[in-house]
């Protein structure tokens, strides 16, 4: 009996995914473990590997064919084992790929016990696909790692204690420049752009978005980010305006929990974690990596965690855990020097907050004109969450720990 290649779900909300590209022809010889094709999910790209050693003897989805989950992709046979002349479209039911159950993103349905020829399964190392992903773009051997969730699972915290044992912090690459546009003709959509489109219309008809503008003096925020820098070079020498973001909205929303919420045909639900997602620019499109439960991390885990995550999206290596869970979003577009904009509201969000670029500007300070570094803050909500005031207390708050950051020092 072959070795069925199935499509694996990656993630609880993936139903499909892209044949993007075959690593290795049909009729080839491959290894167990060994990558062989290339699928896209609407959050990133992603290998599949081989389940079994032997022959890739046929290939039934080509690149650019849409696949549901579970559905038979290709086929591996062992030396002298002919192919059936009936592929099923599934994998029997009841075969689970081993990506759910944190191992690798095997899509196959493996050689059941006490097949003729069957290999025994591998030794399962208990670990959440989020962490293991991780450690994969850093080099990390989870193996290695003594997990601190139940059972010794290993989670995400556990494999950024491993990376900084080992090494420096990973530096995010800074972004390729985007490929300039056609002169004419149609643009292939990607799958990004068609969840991006989908999920900014569905907003746009869905939400009763109102924007609220503030402007804050950025001098203390600068101090802050060139003292961490500075005094704590070795955990932060790169560290960013994002990262700072992520501390003061994770503190604003603790205080003012009635952000962090999400409307739902029966009521709105206010969230218990508080997992805030960053806006990244990527080759593939705009992609939103979720640093989770952000309210209980230092500046220095947030660095760290951030830097993967942003590393690993403009790879397109993202784990679709990576990219789902956000509770609340930052998109900052100063580095483009843009003043202020109005975003809009990831769903199913209720908020989302803007962030400009930093630059000095004139402002009054009682009978003289001084100059500031001033940054433009936009709160985008839902009014059927949560009303004007309300709001404006939160980016009221926002804006004071931006002009006074220093209270929150490295926690």
């Amino acid at each position: 009996m072959p070795t069925w290649v199935i499509l694996p779900k990656l993630g609880i909300n993936m139903t499909k995914g892209v044949i993007v590209n075959w690593l290795v022809p049909e009729g080839a010889s491959v290894q167990k473990g060994q990558p062989i094709v290339e699928i896209e999910t609407d959050k990133a790209v992603q290998e599949v590997e081989a389940p079994e050693t032997g022959t890739l003897a046929r290939i039934v989805a080509r690149p650019g064919d849409v696949v549901p989950c579970t559905y038979v992709i290709a086929a591996i046979t062992r030396p002298g084992e002919p192919l059936p002349e009936h592929i099923p479209q599934q994998a029997e039911l009841g075969v689970v790929p081993e990506s759910e159950f944190g191992g690798s993103a095997a899509g196959v349905a493996a050689a059941q016990p006490g097949a003729p020829g069957g290999e025994p399964r591998r030794e399962r190392v208990p670990i959440t696909p989020a962490a293991r992903k991780l450690a994969e773009e850093l080099g990390i051997d989870y193996r290695t790692i003594q997990g601190s969730g139940p059972e010794g699972r290993i989670g995400r915290e556990d494999v950024l204690r491993a990376a900084e044992a080992a090494r420096a912090a990973t530096t995010a690459a800074p972004s390729p420049p985007a490929a300039p546009a056609p002169s004419g003709g149609v643009v292939p959509v990607t799958s990004v752009r068609a969840v991006v489109a989908q999920r900014m219309a569905d907003s746009a008809r869905q939400t009763a978005r109102v924007v609220l503008i503030a402007d804050a003096d950025a001098t203390q925020l600068v101090a802050w980010r060139d003292y961490l820098r500075r005094d704590y070079a070795q955990q932060a020498s790169n560290i960013g305006y994002n990262e700072l973001l992520v501390v003061i909205a994770a503190r604003a929303l603790r205080a003012f929990p009635y952000m962090n919420a999400s409307w739902r045909e029966d009521g709105i639900h206010i969230l218990e974690e508080i997992n805030i997602g960053v806006a990244v620019d990527t080759p593939r499109g705009l992609l939103v990596p979720v640093i989770r439960h952000a309210d209980r991390k230092t500046i220095f885990d947030i660095h760290r965690e951030l830097s993967a995550l942003i590393e690993a999206a403009r790879a397109g290596r993202s784990a679709p855990d990576d990219l789902s869970g956000g509770t609340f979003t930052i998109t900052n577009l100063g580095m483009y020097e843009i003043d202020a904009f109005t975003p809009i509201i990831n769903l199913p969000e209720a908020a989302i907050l803007g962030v400009g670029q930093i630059a000095p500007r004139p402002v009054a300070k009682g009978e003289q004109v001084i100059v500031q570094r001033r940054v433009a803050l936009s709160l985008a909500f839902d009014h059927r969450v949560v009303d004007g005031a309300p709001a404006a207390r939160f980016l009221q708050h926002v804006k004071h720990l931006i002009e006074a950051p220093f209270m929150l020092c490295t926690q």
